[in-house]
Formats: C-alpha cells, structure tokens, sequence
C-alpha cells in the first residue's frame, strides 16, 4: 500500500482486498498510518467482519455441527481446548449491506474466489443474468489477488494492467 496508495487515492480506485489476515482492524489503522506519513487524506477504509468463529465453536460442536479435520477426519472436540484460530469463509452476502456511503478500501476477511463477483455487481449495476461478465469479474478478481506479481500488483494500482 506504501507504494500504491498515492496512485490509488489520485486516480480514486476503488480497492477490495483480503488483506489484514486475522486482524482486518489493526490492517486499518496501519493503512490510515501510511496515509498520514504520505500526506494521502480524504481515505475511507472499511472493515468486513463475521469470519472469526473461535469463541462460537463450542456453540457449534454442541448444537450437532460435525467440525472435523479435513485431512484426517478426527472430530474437532478432539483438539478443541488447543484451537487459535477458526475462521470461515465469506460469500457475497457483507456486500449487500454495505451502506450508500461505503468505504472506498473495505478490508475482508477471507472470502470465497465467487463473492469477488458481487462488487462489480454492484458497481456497474449487472444483474444476475450476466453470467459472462460475473464469470470474467470473478476470474480477474482471482488472477489479481492469487496470481499477482510484484510487476502486476503494482501495474493494477498504476491503472496500466
């Protein structure tokens, strides 16, 4: 974002990103920090939240939800005193209570390659029916965030991709 943001904040790109890992917050107020040593303001970051599930797995694991190690198929109430960190994946549904003065940087958490889709959908207006366009928005949303290089990161930003 050091290198990006100037670029960015100039030409008024929109960003959406999974950036922040476990903590999306703290991502925030760093983005904010580099923004005041660049002399970038006028910034509106926000902040997806609802992937963080550890304090609800005992709700979960009681109320019959089968939690299991995906490679070995041992219960999670197995290793459940010595989990860190549970985290699901979102869909599309945070976009569409995203507010008319939404941010212009929204932080996620980790989200599914398909709800990459859902703010182009919103913001040149397609509707369900453009199977084509969803299907190339989710593909480029894909190659950006799994397949960039450094070289394409930054010619994204630079608006030359």
């Amino acid at each position: 974002m050091r290198r990006a943001l100037p670029a960015l904040a100039a030409r008024g790109v929109k960003v959406i990103t999974n950036a922040g890992g476990l903590n999306p917050r703290a991502c925030r107020e760093k983005i904010f920090e580099v923004a005041r040593e660049l002399g970038v303001s006028g910034l509106r970051v926000g902040v997806v939240e609802g992937d963080d599930l550890l304090a609800r797995l005992p709700d979960l694991v009681a109320r019959g939800h089968r939690l299991a190690n995906m490679d070995s198929g041992e219960p999670i109430t197995a290793v459940l005193d010595r989990v860190t960190s549970a985290n699901a994946y979102l869909g599309a549904r945070p976009w569409r209570r995203r507010s008319p003065g939404r941010p212009d940087r929204p932080l996620r958490p980790r989200h599914r390659h398909g709800a990459r889709a859902r703010p182009l959908v919103h913001e040149f207006g397609w509707n369900g029916a453009d199977w084509d366009r969803l299907a190339a928005g989710t593909v480029a949303g894909h190659i950006l965030e799994c397949g960039r290089s450094r070289r394409a990161a930054t010619s994204a930003a630079s608006g030359s991709a």
